[in-house]
């Protein structure tokens, strides 16, 4: 080891270069750095080799003590004399190797009191620096590429918020990247390491400048501008969602919609195809797909997306509504800009749940500038260059809560609904679902009748709970899912009460002639469609049942629907009326659009006359729900499968235009029972009583002449009460115990309100 003997000034006390290896070291490293075995460390052809970087503390020196915490994450603090032998310039780019990553900061000058010490205060550096890694500074000197859009992952399952994005975006902004960094955060005394996945350069427009760096060799440095794009995603999660996605969002999975994939896929060719759109006066570049929870619109959307080849961006709402000012609009803006800085690669925009971020009616000043804010970023798509390919596809779940300005002529001039699947729907989706199965061995027109009012979810949660395992295999038969039919509940029917009746011919009494009558009216036309089809009929509309209380007409209506295997929606009075305006009539309308979803479907109103009575002069709320009724009976909306059974006590109160052809069109007249009737209505509710010898029920058929079916019932109800009042111990009951009863429970229907009813049938 010798010392340079022809420098005079202060470096030559400082520094010294071995005769062996030519590495330039300090004064204190020369008993480290011996003949026999030379060290790595030191500077060697303008490049600084140390074996550590402080990055705990800076020097009091620093003038930039005082400066934010991120901007002093981009400086390394170096002496001033590594600085001129590395040929380093104040504020200049440095180039940090740590092992195989690189990194890119700026330098800044201090005293040579620190020699031995390079300072830096970056997290990714310290986070990378082990006991064992050497560190390698120099200048800077590779080209530069400038970064359009930049993808970080990270491998912990924390949730992306707004304020983590704010935190990078700010860090990264007018920095140089190497594809090998990572990026690490402290937010909320957690720390967060980002790893980063792709980058992808910003076209020039100018075809010099990309001639000029064809030949160049690809660095891997990128630099971030204000407007590049970030986007974060989890890493350990990334593989598997891939692989997730194109195992799921695929259209063979998609069961029932074909006509509607191929009506949207129709618009989507002439969007994204640029082929003679020059003779189109404008192309449509947003459609909307709503319909139920459930029912298919994400799985339709994202399907219909992987079948064209064309760049995707996803937008939702928490993604883009921020607590700081402007930060939403902005979060929005960027999304956009992403699809017009891919031009002319096909792009495709889904916005789910668009109600959320266009809601008709909210007075959050952020809302109303978002919402501004997306029609005017979907307008600028029919731009000639920004749009020319470029699709919307927004989803909703509630098409009535969304501003009315995106909705207008030329944004989303499609609007496509998803509806309740029907029957052949069904069973369509049941044999995606099944697929894997032996299909052969289910019979999927019986599970389709079966599932009224389920969406596709449903279908999919109900074959998912009917799996078994059995000896380490997944096992599922027919009867597993039919079992399990109780335990998912409809979605369709959710927002209203819609009940699957229990109640059983056999559970009303006598009266065969008016089961075969109401068979005839309601179970034919279903069951029987083509008959009907084919003698040119059309199946009843409307059925009333009049006749005295407590005959069993809301029993018969659940019977019904029952035997018939139709839903059942029962309506009062009280569920339409509203004391707000126009919400009556809205309630109807709602009413009838979900029976036309649960279709077959039975809508059962009870005491009719309190909604239909006749008309008279005046606007009041009882005349417009009537109006609409009216309206959605034989209006533009067709009801098909849709049967409307109405029962009253007064019949001559019901408004005539309720009664005419192909409204209510059939009227049964539901008479008190007769002996036969009331014989067999005693052997039904006595079957579970305990009664003694004596009871004759033929004389009790005698003495209840004129009883109802509910006041025969009575009779049996007071009988047993009558003997627990003697004893509770008591085992039978006795006809005395039924005598008691009968002058108790007496007749109720007037021979004046049986009158009415005769003269009303007569006129009918």
């Amino acid at each position: 080891m010798s010392k340079k003997s022809n420098k005079k000034d202060q470096q030559k006390s400082l520094w010294y270069i071995c005769d062996k290896c030519g590495i330039k070291i300090i004064h204190n490293q020369l008993s480290s750095h011996s003949e026999n075995t030379c060290s790595i460390f030191g500077i060697c052809e303008n490049v600084f080799t140390t074996k550590h970087i402080n990055c705990s503390v800076l020097p009091q020196e620093i003038d930039l003590k005082d400066a934010p915490i991120i901007y002093l994450e981009r400086f390394i603090f170096i002496p001033e004399t590594i600085c001129k032998h590395c040929d380093l310039k104040m504020n200049g780019y440095v180039l940090i190797e740590i092992d195989e990553k690189k990194y890119v900061k700026k330098s800044w000058t201090i005293s040579d009191n620190h020699l031995d010490m390079i300072y830096t205060n970056s997290n990714e550096i310290n986070e990378e620096q082990k006991e064992e890694s050497i560190v390698r500074i120099s200048k800077f000197n590779s080209s530069i590429k400038i970064a359009r859009q930049i993808v970080l992952k990270h491998n912990e399952n924390v949730q992306e918020t707004i304020d983590i994005e704010r935190l990078i975006r700010g860090k990264l902004k007018n920095t140089v990247v190497h594809t090998s960094n990572i990026i690490v955060i402290n937010f909320l005394n957690k720390k967060f390491k980002f790893y980063i996945d792709t980058i992808k350069e910003k076209e020039e427009d100018d075809i010099a400048d990309k001639l000029s760096k064809m030949n160049l060799n690809e660095s891997g440095f990128f630099f971030i501008q204000s407007d590049t794009i970030i986007t974060i995603s989890s890493l350990y999660k990334s593989e598997q969602a891939e692989s997730k996605q194109q195992k799921i969002y695929t259209l063979d999975r998609v069961g029932g919609l074909d006509e509607i994939i191929n009506d949207i896929k129709t618009i989507m060719e002439i969007a994204l195809n640029p082929i003679n759109q020059m003779s189109l006066s404008k192309i449509s570049r947003g459609a909307l797909i709503y319909g139920l929870s459930g029912c298919g619109k994400t799985l339709l959307s994202e399907a219909i997306c992987e079948s064209f080849v064309a760049h995707k961006i996803h937008i939702e709402s928490w993604k883009i509504f921020s607590k700081f000012y402007g930060e939403s609009e902005n979060n929005l803006r960027k999304l956009f800009d992403e699809a017009n800085q891919i031009y002319p690669t096909p792009c495709i925009i889904l916005i789910d749940e668009l109600s959320n971020i266009c809601p008709k009616n909210d007075s959050s000043d952020v809302v109303k500038k978002v919402s501004s804010l997306l029609v005017s970023l979907i307008d600028g798509l029919h731009t000639k260059r920004n749009g020319s390919k470029t699709f919307i596809i927004a989803t909703t779940n509630n098409l009535d809560n969304i501003d009315p300005a995106i909705r207008r002529s030329g944004r989303l001039d499609y609007e496509i609904e998803i509806p309740v699947p029907n029957t052949q729907m069904r069973e369509a989706i049941l044999k995606k679902l099944l697929k894997n199965f032996e299909i052969s061995s289910f019979d999927i027109q019986a599970i389709a009748k079966f599932t009224h009012g389920f969406v596709g979810a449903d279908l999919e949660n109900l074959i998912s709970k009917s799996k078994k395992i059995t000896n380490g295999y997944v096992h599922l038969t027919q009867q597993d899912i039919l079992s399990n039919l109780s335990s998912v509940k409809p979605s369709a029917m959710r927002e209203l009460l819609v009940e699957k009746p229990n109640v059983k011919w056999s559970d009303i009494g006598g009266m065969k002639d008016l089961k075969l009558k109401l068979k005839q009216i309601v179970e034919w036309p279903l069951q029987h469609p083509e008959t009907f089809s084919r003698l040119g009929i059309k199946a009843p509309r409307g059925l009333l049942m009049f006749g005295p209380p407590g005959c069993s007409k809301t029993m018969i209506a659940k019977a019904l629907a029952s035997e018939s295997n139709l839903n059942f929606i029962s309506i009062k009075g009280s569920d339409l009326f509203s004391m707000w305006v126009g919400e009556s009539e809205k309630a109807v309308r709602d009413l009838f659009i979900k029976a036309r979803q649960l279709a077959p479907c039975i809508i059962f109103f009870d005491e009719i006359d309190a909604i239909g009575g006749e008309r008279e002069s005046g606007s009041s709320v009882k005349e417009r729900v009537l109006a609409q009724i009216l309206t959605e009976l034989d209006g533009i909306n067709v009801l098909k499968d849709v049967i409307i059974i109405a029962a009253t006590n007064r019949p001559d109160l019901i408004d005539s235009a309720l009664m005419r052809p192909g409204r209510l069109d059939r009227i049964v007249y539901v008479q008190l029972p007769d002996a036969d009737t009331r014989e067999e209505i005693f052997n039904i509710k006595l079957k579970n009583i305990p009664i003694a010898k004596d009871v004759d029920i033929k004389k009790l058929v005698e003495k209840t002449k004129g009883y109802s079916g509910a006041e025969i019932e009575a009779v049996c109800k007071e009988a047993a009460l009558k003997a627990l009042e003697d004893s509770f111990d008591i085992d039978e009951i006795t006809m005395n115990y039924f005598d008691k009863a009968l002058t108790i429970v007496t007749p109720r229907t007037s021979s004046e309100l049986l009158e009415l009813y005769r003269d009303y049938e007569r006129k009918k």
